[in-house]
C-alpha cells in the first residue's frame, strides 16, 4: 500500500489539476464533482494512514524520553 501511495503523491499535482478543471466547468455534472470531492479525501486519509507508524514511534519514543526526566 505504501508504494501506490508514493505513486498516487508523484501524480498528485496532475490530477489535481484534472480535477480543478472538471470541478470549475459548470457542465460537470455534480455527481462528478462528488466524486471528484470523495476521491480527495480517500486519498488525503490514505496518507494519514500511511505515516501513522512513524507519527506513533515519534510519540512512543518522547514519552519515553519524558519517563527519564
Amino acid at each position: 500500500m505504501t508504494q501506490a501511495n508514493a505513486r498516487a503523491q508523484q501524480n498528485s499535482g496532475a490530477a489535481a489539476s484534472v480535477a480543478l478543471m472538471l470541478m470549475a466547468d459548470p457542465k460537470t455534472p455534480a455527481t462528478v464533482k462528488a466524486h471528484l470531492s470523495l476521491g480527495l479525501d480517500r486519498a488525503n486519509k490514505s496518507v494519514e494512514q500511511d505515516d501513522m507508524p512513524v507519527r506513533i514511534a515519534l510519540l512512543e519514543q518522547s514519552r519515553e524520553e519524558m519517563k527519564k526526566r
